[in-house]
């Protein structure tokens, strides 16, 4: 698979366009653009950045069959819904929970 179909595939499933991707990563959508329209490979970090953002590890990335279930579809869904401000109280408290177990 080549690494601009597996980032189109993994935004399409998102509801996303390669700019929301490119704001909420971080990078120029130039940037983006230009992985997608296979001018350029990703760097390692520009990669870890764009699979960290879609809420993905490198190894799903790579993975061709992996599938998330619908209650973390949701879950992402209904935290990409959300205002700047409360994902990072969501994170604050997910790190909170996850530190208590």
């Amino acid at each position: 698979m080549r690494i601009k179909d597996r980032i189109n595939e993994l935004i399409e499933a998102k509801g996303w366009s390669v700019n929301k991707l490119a704001y909420e990563a971080g990078i120029t959508a130039s940037t983006l653009y230009s992985i997608m329209n296979g001018n350029v490979s990703p760097t390692l970090l520009t990669l870890e950045i764009i699979c960290e953002t879609l809420g993905i590890t490198l190894g799903d990335f790579f993975n061709e069959t992996y599938e998330i279930s619908p209650e973390e579809f949701d879950l992402l869904n209904n935290y990409n819904s959300l205002s700047e401000h409360d994902k990072k109280v969501v994170q604050l408290l997910a790190n909170h929970i996850k530190n208590i177990e």
